[in-house]
């Protein structure tokens, strides 16, 4: 006699696996892509505006309110991780930096969850975190007012 609801289960569960490491793969192309086209930019002196060689307009904010965005400088910051300047890079963009750091832990992760077929303990539990996301608000507004500091001094 066969039991059907352990074969139901064991079809439910190759779905669910098949789902997740679908979904880190996106993920960890995602991340790999990003630094990938950060090593074909050429980081802007300026601390900001490399996103423009990406056929993106300048910043609006900056443009008419003189006031940097909070992501201001995240893409020159990338760009010079990925020329392997991060002392340039830290002083373009703190918080850039530390987003390419974690961009480089997501494809890791990414890739040991296709791997593995499940999300490892500890990266389960670091992004499902309040206290990861507070760190991620933290670290935006940090940089955002470290940008706005720079230009007016």
């Amino acid at each position: 006699m066969v039991d059907e609801s352990a074969e139901v289960q064991e079809t439910e569960g190759a779905r669910a696996a098949r789902f997740l490491r679908v979904t880190a793969s996106i993920i960890g192309f995602g991340c790999a892509g990003i630094v990938v086209i950060a090593t074909f930019l050429t980081p802007d002196p300026r601390g900001f505006g490399t996103h423009e060689q990406l056929g993106l307009p300048p910043c609006v904010s900056t443009k008419f309110l003189h006031v940097p965005c909070p992501v201001c400088g995240m893409t020159t910051a990338f760009s010079l991780m990925a020329h392997a300047r991060p002392i340039d890079a830290f002083r373009t963009q703190p918080a850039g930096t530390a987003f390419f750091v974690i961009c480089l832990f997501g494809f890791g992760a990414a890739q040991s969850t296709f791997v593995l077929g499940h999300v490892p303990p500890f990266i389960a539990r670091i992004a499902s975190s309040r206290q990861t996301m507070w760190a991620i608000g933290v670290l935006l507004t940090a940089g955002w007012l470290y940008k706005v500091y720079i230009l007016y001094h």
